[in-house]
């Protein structure tokens, strides 16, 4: 699909800026060193104004707010003028733009991951990765021969079937590129975690209730004897 210059849209949950390109790919969100999750749809030669573009991430403003139940959010735009074609959304001036937050299952459900930044330590240790966008990851090295990129990964491919790989590299902070920010960028992926607790009614305690945690169901209930005031053996979820 062509983008106008200046049009504003949405990937994944998130709104970007068509713009023209000033420096090849440089600064483009979507860049990587051997592939354009666009499918070349910037490049002069495939758009019908022969012009270059690049895709920019809009900045937020503030927090997202509430009018008639729906969620908006606040954005600053890059170029001026821009094109918006979204029914529910707001221009407020020739910089800055006011976009609905849609709500599919799809964007709750990458929501839902939490990811966190990028720890090599915890990588190292077996900790699953993911990429930015949430597609999964592997580290096959660390220790590439390489002044900055020496973390070596294969990346789930989005637009390919049978979720094909690709081979990224990164550095030591998870960056596909060290000056900016990129879909393809490394993060830890939580860990979902469970075990089981007993809790127990404790007529002294000032708290009422105690609890103790066990890996396993057989465990907690082989040890629920061990304290008197038994209620009930509980499973429990979180992640780390």
């Amino acid at each position: 699909m062509e983008r106008k210059i200046g049009e504003i849209f949405e990937c994944n949950g998130e709104w970007y800026q068509c713009v023209v390109a000033i420096q090849g790919c440089r600064g483009c969100f979507f860049r990587t060193r051997d592939y354009c999750t666009r499918h070349s749809e910037c490049l002069a030669y495939v758009r019908s104004d022969k012009t270059s573009v690049i895709f920019k991430k809009l900045e937020k403003v503030g927090e997202p707010f509430i009018i008639n139940g729906k969620k908006y959010q606040t954005y600053i735009t890059h170029v001026r003028p821009y094109i918006l074609n979204e029914p529910n959304s707001m221009p407020v001036d020739d910089s800055i733009v006011v976009v609905e937050i849609k709500q599919n299952k799809e964007d709750m459900e990458e929501k839902k991951l939490s990811l966190k930044p990028f720890d090599i330590q915890k990588a190292r240790e077996g900790k699953p990765v993911c990429t930015r966008d949430g597609r999964k990851a592997r580290i096959i090295c660390f220790d590439r021969n390489a002044s900055q990129y020496s973390i070596v990964a294969l990346v789930e491919h989005k637009g390919f079937p049978n979720k094909e790989e690709e081979i990224k590299v990164y550095t030591n902070e998870g960056k596909c590129f060290a000056d900016e920010e990129n879909s393809y960028d490394l993060m830890m992926l939580p860990e979902k975690k469970e075990g089981w607790v007993n809790v127990y009614k404790m007529k002294e305690s000032t708290f009422g209730y105690i609890t103790a945690y066990f890996d396993t169901e057989e465990k907690a209930k082989e040890d629920k004897e061990q304290l008197t005031g038994y209620v009930a053996t509980v499973k429990i979820n979180w992640e780390e």
